[in-house]
């Protein structure tokens, strides 16, 4: 089995072509395979110039300097070097599998890693920074130096891209809402409102990162390179002020000997580029275009494909986003082919817990669009860690045209085996009220301060994710056959209309019957002078990547008035839902539930699951209990761990829950369902990301 996986990484064509002779010719094949093999070997086919990727290689007698570039190569302490990386997202992996997936990837040929280090995470609030140690939902992914030191313990090198703006379909673009504390606030400038903040942060990052960089002071590190800022020329705001401030805290903050490099979807010589940085390219198809443009604009030096996607991530309500392997080879070959460097974003995509996902304003559609929980990316290895044939596709290329590991690092680190447990009576429940009962009450707020980032929670740093319910206060209305809901400025991003605890907003079944950011909500349900009237909104995530008005991204009601059947509220009793841990685990009174008939929402439901050995598996959301609904909206909990959002409009379907958050035992299980549901709980050994 070991020689037909090497043999499939190195002639994956002759591999298929064959496939058959594995079973019927076992003793042929193998005969084949060894006297093959030991050809590879005569003629250096797997060493060519080096016998493997490691720091020894590269270091020599003595280390003089990082990343240098001379006549269009890269040099790494005077020795040419072909950087092949990977993105892989410390954040977005349980850190138990950190290990793994970089030896995943080295495995593959690779010798680099590239991360991204999310601000909005490091600094949750304003001057509280957690770098694993904190007491947040999170804090057990931060450890970023633990990260890194495990690159280095496995000998790859690592691209270092700390923002502070850094996109990746991540909340904010990776920027803490408590930034939008100032209604006034223009990131990614050098307003001085952003610009001290983002240096601060810079500045803490910096400091505890610099002794891994590879240089004659701290000797064989991983760090070779890092990038400024994201995608800036993108932007349409060009502050040449803000690039030369961040590229002065780099220079003044350890990493003034360090290739500094920014990166963008287009390259030109009239991009805001900071004096002596280098410039990457974002691409995924194109690609002898995309080289020749490159060349042009700098004949003189190496090319960088920072960004080159081997798939893309997806939007709810949208199809699954799949790229052919063959359209991935296609594109990545003249790549190899020309000895230039490239970045696989994403290698291994990970998932996007709890409230973290980002979100897009899609202009051609005039709509924002909120970005699924799963980040599998359509990657090279997968949500859960599993190979796909894109990992053979790429490996292929790089052995037939890179420097490459020897024969030992063909050998595959086993993927994390996945299992389908038993179903979970969802049996105990809390109903909306209590839910309410249970949350801090913030009385008489104005409308135009009752956006999630005004509120004085979190140590006025204001309500970072999540839903807030607006009880209109001294609001007398009168009988009606059907609520109308408008403000002067939007909800943001859905609206649910609870009366006396339950939901009456209809349900949405097609992308057309949902629109995010309402001014006007209109529910056909009557209401009398005795119902109680409460107004949910979610956060569907912040925009990550769009123009400076994007950005103005507030959540909860934005506006300066709000009108329930044509009476204007002026003040509300807002209840902000974080749903943090902590929250969770202290609520009691929860009641037995009938679990013979559907569960209406908005409702917590809460289960065991009785677990021998912690594994990975996934929480089928979409399957049907006899004569049951499926779930339609919400979150799930494990031991209070936000997984992500679920939502029956697809394409994702089920929920990748990592085994290393269960335990041995009794496991608590949680779903907050908006709408209504099934009271059984589903699990399955593989994904549905593909819905629709």
């Amino acid at each position: 089995s070991m020689i037909c996986r090497r043999m499939r990484i190195l002639f994956p064509a002759w591999f298929t072509r064959l496939g058959g002779i594995c079973f019927k010719h076992k003793r042929f094949l193998l005969l084949l395979t060894t006297i093959i093999l030991a050809c590879c070997l005569i003629n250096n086919i797997f060493t060519k110039r080096i016998l493997h990727f490691s720091y020894s290689n590269y270091a020599g007698s003595k280390i003089t300097k990082g990343i240098t570039v001379h006549e269009g190569k890269f040099y790494l302490n005077d020795r040419s070097i072909e950087i092949t990386s990977g993105s892989l997202h410390y954040f977005r992996v349980h850190p138990t599998y950190w290990r793994q997936r970089i030896r995943q990837m080295k495995a593959a040929g690779l010798n680099t890693i590239d991360t991204y280090v999310p601000w909005n995470l490091h600094e949750p609030m304003q001057g509280v920074f957690d770098f694993g140690k904190g007491n947040n939902d999170m804090s057990e992914f931060l450890d970023v130096v633990q990260f890194v030191k495990l690159v280095e313990e496995e000998e790859m090198l690592l691209i270092l891209r700390p923002g502070p703006y850094i996109c990746a379909e991540w909340e904010y673009g990776g920027m803490p809402s408590w930034l939008l504390r100032n209604k006034n606030i223009r990131v990614r400038s050098s307003q001085k409102e952003y610009l001290d903040p983002a240096t601060r942060y810079l500045e803490k990052v910096l400091k505890i990162l610099k002794p891994f960089q590879w240089s004659n002071k701290y000797g064989a590190k991983p760090i070779i390179m890092a990038q400024i800022e994201n995608e800036y020329g993108s932007f349409d705001e060009r502050d040449e002020l803000y690039m030369k401030s961040l590229h002065h805290t780099f220079s003044t903050n350890g990493f003034g000997n360090t290739f500094l490099f920014v990166s963008d979807n287009h390259i030109d010589t009239s991009q805001v580029v900071p004096y002596n940085t280098f410039q990457a390219i974002n691409f995924k198809d194109e690609t002898i275009k995309n080289i020749r443009k490159v060349k042009r604009a700098f004949p003189n030096l190496p090319i960088l494909v920072m960004e080159f996607w081997p798939g893309w991530f997806d939007w709810w309500g949208f199809q699954h986003h799949r790229t052919p392997s063959s359209d991935l080879e296609e594109n990545t070959e003249p790549i190899f082919k020309n000895g230039i460097s490239i970045n696989f974003y994403m290698f291994h995509g990970g998932t996007n817990f709890g409230f973290l996902n980002g979100a897009y304003f899609a202009h051609w559609r005039k709509q924002y669009v909120s970005d699924v929980t799963s980040y599998d990316y359509d990657a090279p290895i997968s949500e859960s860690g599993e190979y796909t044939e894109k990992y053979y596709t790429i490996s292929a290329l790089i052995r037939k045209y890179r420097d490459i590991g020897s024969i030992s690092n063909l050998e595959m680190p086993k993927a994390a085996e996945t299992h389908m447990f038993p179903t979970v009576k969802l049996n105990r429940g809390l109903d909306f009220n209590s839910i309410l009962k249970n949350t801090i009450k913030l009385e008489h707020i104005s409308t135009e301060k009752c956006n999630q980032e005004a509120l004085n929670i979190n140590m006025d740093s204001g309500q970072m994710y999540g839903f807030t319910a607006y009880k209109p206060m001294g609001l007398n209305l009168t009988r009606s056959n059907e609520i109308t809901i408008e403000c002067s400025g939007l909800f943001k991003d859905l609206v649910y209309v609870i009366l006396d605890g339950q939901i009456v907003t209809k349900v949405f079944i097609h992308p057309v019957e949902y629109n995010y950011q309402l001014k006007r909500v209109i529910v056909d349900h009557p209401i009398t002078p005795e119902n109680e009237l409460i107004i949910l909104v979610e956060n569907m995530g912040r925009i990550n990547y769009g123009f400076k008005d994007n950005f103005r991204d507030f959540k909860g009601i934005v506006a300066d008035s709000v009108k329930i059947n044509s009476m204007k509220v002026k003040f509300w009793t807002v209840y902000p839902l974080e749903f943090k841990s902590e929250w969770l685990k202290s609520l009691k009174q929860w009641r037995e539930l009938d679990t013979k008939h559907p569960v209406r929402g908005p409702i917590l439901l809460k289960g065991q699951l009785e677990v021998v050995e912690p594994v990975d598996t996934f929480i089928n959301m979409a399957r049907f209990a006899d004569g049951q609904l499926e779930f339609t909206k919400g979150n799930v909990f494990i031991n209070g761990f936000n997984l992500g959002r679920y939502w029956n409009l697809g394409p994702q379907r089920t929920l990748y829950l990592p085994g290393p958050l269960l335990v041995k035992g009794t496991n608590e299980i949680v779903v907050f369902e908006i709408f209504e549901s099934s009271s059984s709980l589903f699990f399955s050994s593989k994904p549905r990301l593909d819905s629709i």
